[in-house]
């Protein structure tokens, strides 16, 4: 397993990766996102872990500059599940979800598939429909554990 790069995070906002001794900016974060590079960020002061908070300060940023992947729908969705009973299970969905969809990313983008008539969309609609199948189990197990409380 690679090391895990250490960045701080200064009150200034900068960020500094320990590794190249140097100060880097967001879309360098994003470019070890990319190259599946293990990091943390860390406040420098603190020693506050802000991994989460500077991913998602990225993905804000790729999001204002029109690369939209969440919409105005789901982001609103999200919101509402805030301190909501089923929000550990939206999140163990959401990341079963993108898993699921990463794994059969090389799939959808396979000529082959082409060739042989498997399109996108009906290959969308099968994660789609196991997604849908998960939840379900989710939710049977949910309403057993509050039938048992």
């Amino acid at each position: 397993m690679s090391e895990i790069r250490l960045i701080k995070k200064y009150p200034n906002r900068r960020l500094y990766d320990t590794k190249i001794s140097c100060y880097i900016k967001l879309l360098d974060i994003k470019e070890l996102v990319m190259s599946h590079q293990n990091f943390v960020v860390i406040d420098a002061k603190t020693g506050e872990d802000l991994t989460r908070c500077t991913l998602i300060q990225l993905i804000a940023e790729q999001e204002t500059n029109g690369n939209h992947i969440l919409t105005t729908d789901i982001l609103k969705e999200l919101v509402c599940f805030y301190g909501d009973s089923m929000q550990g299970m939206m999140s163990r969905f959401l990341e079963h979800s993108v898993k699921l969809f990463m794994s059969k990313r090389a799939d959808l983008k396979s000529p082959l598939n082409s060739m042989l008539g498997t399109s996108q969309s009906s290959q969308m609609q099968g994660i789609a429909t196991k997604n849908m199948k998960m939840f379900d189990q989710e939710m049977a197990v949910a309403n057993l554990e509050k039938q048992q409380a």
